[in-house]
Order: structure tokens, then sequence, then C-alpha cells
């Protein structure tokens, strides 16, 4: 079972992706632009496929998802 962690910041997305013994298997990030709120949620959807794409990862269908978000 692999898991994909989402963390949103301020001016960065990134992902990973987990296997079940905790190791990254595939990672990415994505610099985002704060003040342009609608650009976030391409960004996300693209830093998520990414790491999936052409790897170990995509054969297996991700068994936990994980998102952290800050705020003020």
């Amino acid at each position: 079972m692999h898991a994909i962690g989402v963390d949103i910041g301020g001016t960065k997305i990134a992902v990973g992706v987990v296997d079940e013994d905790g190791r990254i298997v595939a990672k990415t990030r994505r610099k985002t632009q704060p003040e342009d709120a609608a650009s976030i949620d391409v960004a996300i959807a693209d830093a998520v496929a990414e790491p999936c794409r052409g790897s170990r990862v995509f054969g297996h269908r991700p068994g936990g998802r994980g998102v952290r978000v800050l705020g003020p």
C-alpha cells in the first residue's frame, strides 16, 4: 500500500508518496502564486499526478492520503 501526502504552503505545494515501510518512493514540489487562488487547484492536481507518472508508484492504488494546510 502506498500513501500520498500533500503539503500546501503559502508559496509552494509539496507532494510525497511513501510505501508501506515509510520510504519516500516519489516526491515533487510546485511553486504557487498566493495571489492567484485559481491556479492553486491546478498546481495541486499536477503535483499529485507527477510522482505517479512513469514510476513504480503507478501500479499501486494509494491506500492513504493526507493534506496539510497552515493558515493564519
